[in-house]
C-alpha cells in the first residue's frame, strides 16, 4: 500500500480505533484488501483508470459556467469519494461532498454537474 497511509496509520493494529471488534475487524480485513488493491485489476489500477478518463469533464463544466456568468471562479472544494460498494450510484450528501460508484460517476450528466458547480462557483 501507500507509505503515507502505513506512516499515518497503525495499520498493523489500529491502534487508533476505539472499538475493539472494530479494530480486529480491520486487522483481518487489512492484508485482504491490499492484496486486492495491488492486483493487476484491483482497486489502484481501476482508480487511476476513472481519474484518467473521467478528469477534464470537470474543468470543462467549471469553464463553461465562467463563460455563462461572465466571471472567473472563486476557488471552492469539492470532495468526491469514489467507492466500489455499498452505496447507490450517487449520494449527494451535500454541496461540497458526493459519494459514488464507479458507474454513478460516468453516469452523472452535464446538467446534474452545471447544478451542482454553479452552487460552488
Amino acid at each position: 500500500m501507500c507509505s503515507f497511509i502505513e506512516e499515518k496509520y497503525d495499520v498493523n493494529n489500529f491502534s487508533q480505533l476505539k472499538y475493539v471488534e472494530l479494530r480486529e475487524c480491520c486487522k483481518n480485513a487489512y492484508p485482504h484488501f491490499v492484496d486486492w488493491w495491488n492486483m493487476q485489476a484491483g482497486g489502484r489500477v481501476a482508480l487511476s483508470f476513472y481519474e484518467f478518463i473521467g478528469n477534464n469533464k470537470i474543468s470543462e463544466y467549471i469553464s463553461e459556467l465562467e463563460c455563462k456568468l461572465n466571471k472567473k471562479s472563486k476557488p471552492f472544494k469539492l470532495y468526491l469519494d469514489m467507492v466500489y460498494t455499498g452505496v447507490p450510484k450517487v449520494l449527494d450528501i451535500n454541496d461540497k461532498y458526493i459519494i459514488v460508484t464507479p458507474d454513478g460517476y460516468f453516469n452523472l450528466s452535464r446538467d446534474w454537474w452545471i447544478n451542482k458547480l454553479s452552487k460552488l462557483i
